[in-house]
């Protein structure tokens, strides 16, 4: 790195403490009464982007830190990674969700409010969460945010989904028939088709604006729909000129590539999803 960088780097980190050290000021000794946090926190309109993972959200978390009444998380800790799987298998009651979720994200919700900025959570692992997430938050905000299916397997291979080796698989969800029968393609094809089905059918259940669809691959081509996500959420503070500069930088790519499709796994992979996908894109 070269010496003009590395300051150019720790004057960042620097502006960056500071402004963290303002914040922490600002939560200890709150404008409202401490007493009204908990309701008006609850009255918020945090949002929420659901999708399968590996559609661009880090990208969308950037664009979203443009913005100087958000504050963005790609994937707090702790990333409830088990805990929405559970939630799509209906291993326990509704309430019990609600209290997980409770617990680990009412303390960054409620330092939103302080600050007088928006809560966005662009972390696909609690996309099961987002019914019980609604039943504390009835303001949420939902965005499904959805990558073709042939792209999305494709990046699962090159990440060895379902291989049992990776931490994440705790929280995938699995098929309750037929799972042992079905290959590596298969199983993240049906991953894609399960959780956009779910997603979609949990739209219907929403106002249209408390529930927007965004097309992965409008990302990175399609800043007018970019910016029409940040208005949907209440963002009127970025214009297209960042966004356009925000999309040319890549961020979280596969370093592992995985092979290249031939026909009949894109077969395979239209046999999984097709239904899904005619269902969410037309």
């Amino acid at each position: 790195m070269k010496a003009k960088d590395k300051i150019k780097l720790l004057v960042s980190n620097t502006k960056a403490q500071v402004q963290k050290l303002k914040q922490q000021g600002i939560i200890q000794h709150p404008k409202v009464p401490v007493s009204d946090l908990h309701q008006q926190t609850h009255k918020s309109a945090p949002v929420f982007v659901l999708s399968t993972g590996r559609t661009g959200t880090q990208l969308l978390t950037n664009i979203f830190a443009l913005s100087n009444k958000v504050l963005a998380h790609h994937e707090p800790d702790p990333n409830l990674n088990y805990y929405g799987k559970l939630a799509w298998e209906g291993a326990k009651e509704p309430a019990f969700f609600e209290g997980v979720f409770e617990g680990a994200r009412y303390e960054m919700l409620r330092d939103a409010v302080i600050l007088g900025k928006t809560y966005i959570e662009t972390n696909n692992r609690i996309t099961f969460l987002a019914k019980h997430i609604l039943t504390n938050y009835p303001n949420a905000k939902f965005v499904h945010l959805v990558r073709k299916p042939e792209a999305f397997v494709k990046s699962g291979l090159g990440r060895d989904w379902y291989a049992n080796t990776n931490i994440h698989d705790e929280g995938r969800i699995v098929k309750a028939g037929g799972w042992g029968s079905m290959d590596q393609v298969a199983k993240i094809a049906w991953l894609w088709a399960e959780t956009n089905r779910w997603i979609f059918e949990f739209g219907k259940t929403l106002p249209a604006g408390q529930f927007l669809f965004l097309k992965s691959e409008d990302l990175y081509k399609d800043s007018k729909s970019v910016l029409a996500l940040l208005h949907f959420c209440g963002v009127m503070d970025v214009n297209l000129k960042a966004i356009e500069k925000t999309i040319l930088e890549p961020v979280n790519i596969s370093k592992k590539p995985s092979d290249s499709i031939d026909e009949k796994t894109r077969l395979l992979i239209k046999e999984q999803t097709s239904t899904v996908s005619k269902l969410i894109y037309e």
